[in-house]
């Protein structure tokens, strides 16, 4: 079931619907929001999964930002916010499930744990990273809006940094803690956490994106 949503939302239809979202204007922050959660909840919340998502929404908004009548810089900004919005729900629901397994310790150890903590670690960083690359890559108007967004998030942060910094920090001192009086981790009990990891925070995420489904963020101007 898992791998024939995925099918139907391919990157290739990520990447019209987030063009038609932002090229229709309107609530363009709500309408990335959705369909970024969509396809995060489609798939198995992995660093390749969730990387495959993020660049094919920021491809879509830039493609789509040409058109709306709000102007191409705050159309990519209201974009890229609404795509924020729906990473930071997703790194919220991986802490929450990495949170669960720590505490299952006779089942992993720290060092089991560690390697998908410093994914989580890094995921604003790949967000704002993938930011600059799309822009890098489209045509000029785009291309200097889309990477002052990704200089302001690389200044400034994000909603999903600032989810990431709170969630992880705990994490990373109980981990250390625990690594103390643990054995050394196999390659494969790593990636056996990652597995379930990746399959418990979709389960934590779709909880979430239903509880949130006719939620509007508020707009941040400036």
């Amino acid at each position: 079931m898992a791998e024939e949503r995925q099918t139907a939302l391919t990157p290739e239809r990520i990447r019209e619907a987030a063009a038609a979202a932002v090229a229709a204007g309107g609530d363009i922050r709500g309408q990335v929001r959705r369909l970024a959660l969509q396809a995060f909840k489609a798939r198995r919340l992995d660093p390749q999964a969730i990387n495959a998502v993020m660049r094919a929404v920021t491809e879509g908004i830039g493609l789509g930002a040409v058109s709306p009548s709000s102007g191409v810089g705050s159309a990519l900004a209201d974009g890229v916010q609404g795509l924020d919005d729906a990473l930071k729900k997703a790194a919220e629901a991986i802490s929450l499930a990495l949170q669960q397994l720590a505490a299952q310790s006779q089942d992993f150890t720290a060092r089991d744990l560690r390697p998908s903590l410093d994914h989580l670690k890094r995921l604003e960083e790949d967000f704002v990273a993938t930011v600059h690359a799309v822009g890098g890559q489209s045509g000029a108007q785009v291309k200097q809006s889309l990477t002052d967004i990704a200089a302001h998030m690389a200044r400034a942060g994000t909603d999903t940094g600032g989810a990431l910094r709170a969630a992880a920090e705990p994490l990373s001192n109980r981990l250390n803690a625990a690594a103390a009086e643990a054995g050394a981790a196999g390659a494969q009990a790593a990636q056996d956490v990652g597995l379930r990891l990746a399959a418990l925070a979709g389960g934590i995420l779709a909880g979430m994106a239903d509880a949130i489904h006719e939620e509007t963020p508020p707009r941040q101007d400036g």
